[in-house]
């Protein structure tokens, strides 16, 4: 009797241990989750007043904007859209409508914008590359390699690109694509010759059609009508391999016939 009392009493003890330990397990938990809650709270708290004060302080107000990459652009209207930004908390800048502004100028191909904490903004504006200069009547206009033409220059300001005449009037327009066929053929002359590293000023159509290669050094190359383009201008690399000192001795490389190149040298008073 007394061994079963026994056991009886401990199993009774163990079992009254085991409640006790997961009450006190169960007050743990709760403790834990309230102060879990409570640190949420306040930590919530905490960041919504940073975020306050960052949106609403004077010391994140944009004070100065900085345009970059700017070359051929009216700097003027890029100052007006860049205004825009005055003023503004720098978190919550509104750059979409800058960036639109900006990049709607013809001469602009792309704009990016860049926070400079805590008071500055830079836009880096990156431009279209210019393939020449299209000289009509008096004007003078920046063309891309697709014929778009994105910027009216000075009749005398070239920026070192090669110079596209023609004996006709060209209707060209800052915005658009020039369509005019003799315009769009120089272009491409003048892309073969830049990979085929020939030093070439400019390019002049006459009213037949026939073009001219005019070369730094001050010869002309006779292209003729423009077929063959690549193998004419071809025959002109391989001239000047042979002979360097070709591009000053010569008044004109005719190669209207790639066949049968000729040329003429110069003569005193030239």
């Amino acid at each position: 009797m007394s061994v079963s009392r026994s056991r009886k009493t401990t199993s009774t003890n163990l079992w009254a241990n085991r409640h006790r330990s997961q009450v006190i397990r169960s007050r743990n938990r709760n403790k834990m989750n309230l102060k879990a809650i409570l640190f949420l709270f306040l930590g919530s708290m905490l960041f919504s007043c940073c975020i306050a004060f960052a949106v609403q302080t004077p010391w994140l107000a944009v004070r100065e904007v900085r345009i970059e990459g700017v070359r051929f652009a009216n700097r003027d209207r890029l100052q007006r859209a860049a205004r825009q930004a005055l003023g503004q908390n720098i978190l919550t800048l509104q750059s979409a409508h800058i960036r639109k502004s900006i990049a709607h100028l013809p001469e602009v191909e792309s704009v990016c914008l860049k926070r400079v904490f805590p008071r500055t903004l830079r836009i880096l504006v990156y431009e279209r590359n210019p393939a020449a200069i299209l000289l009509s009547d008096e004007s003078a206009y920046l063309i891309q390699s697709d014929g778009y033409v994105f910027h009216k220059a000075a009749h005398n300001q070239v920026y070192g690109l090669p110079v596209i005449k023609t004996s006709r009037s060209v209707n060209a327009q800052v915005g658009k694509k020039c369509t005019f066929e003799e315009v769009l053929i120089a272009i491409r002359a003048l892309g073969i010759a830049r990979k085929n590293r020939l030093p070439v000023s400019g390019i002049s159509i006459d009213r037949l059609g026939d073009m001219c290669l005019n070369m730094c050094g001050g010869m002309r190359v006779k292209l003729g009508q423009p077929d063959s383009l690549a193998e004419k201008i071809a025959v002109v690399r391989s001239a000047l391999n042979c002979k360097p000192s070709l591009s000053r001795e010569a008044e004109y490389l005719d190669v209207t016939c790639p066949k049968f190149p000729v040329y003429r040298p110069r003569t005193d008073g030239v």
